[in-house]
């Protein structure tokens, strides 16, 4: 039975018989192999069912709930190289899934300061997503419209007040300087 890894067989087997030949060293020694062989085989079978269970986390894209796991299944098993890289990996992908997260957050946040005209708290928003979050096109592009948006409205606000100062000169007759400023 232990040739054929029946572990559990053999031990109750071996169990009964120790009832019988209470003295048998060799029996004990049997018994005592066939019991850490059990165990080792409990062991390996709850490492690979972590395993299989971290990596159906990942493949569901559970990446915290998989890091969480696998952090478990290390401390466990901390010498197990498959669950080691399985943590690894769940972690680095769990992380990318949270600054994705956080990017698509801070875009709608500065979509909306954009549309509400609060130009300038959006340029500093896409700046500061940029400079702790990392590159991104769609915040470089919304970075980029609110700063010609920003210089759209300026140029505008520039132009009325010139226009202003000219209907002032025109309004007092001073036709000359109105029409150098135009």
């Amino acid at each position: 039975l232990v040739s054929d890894k029946q572990f559990s067989e053999a031990i109750t087997r071996a169990e009964r018989l120790s009832q019988e030949f209470p003295g048998e060293r060799d029996l004990m020694r049997l018994l005592e192999f066939a019991r850490q062989q059990q165990a080792e085989m409990e062991q390996e079978q709850r490492a690979e069912s972590l395993q299989r269970q971290i990596e159906e986390l990942l493949q569901e894209r559970r990446f915290a709930e998989a890091a969480s796991v696998a952090r478990a299944a290390v401390d466990a098993f901390p010498a197990d190289p498959a669950l080691a890289s399985l943590l690894n990996r769940a972690e680095a992908q769990s992380k990318k899934q949270m600054v994705h997260q956080a990017i698509e957050q801070r875009v709608r946040e500065i979509k909306g300061k954009i549309n509400r005209g609060e130009l300038t708290d959006a340029k500093d928003l896409a700046r500061d997503t940029l400079s702790t979050l990392g590159p991104d096109t769609d915040v470089e592009q919304l970075l980029s419209s609110a700063e010609v948006e920003y210089d759209a409205r300026e140029k505008r606000g520039r132009q009325e007040q010139r226009l202003d100062q000219v209907r002032a000169l025109l309004a007092a007759g001073k036709l000359e300087e109105a029409s150098s400023g135009l």
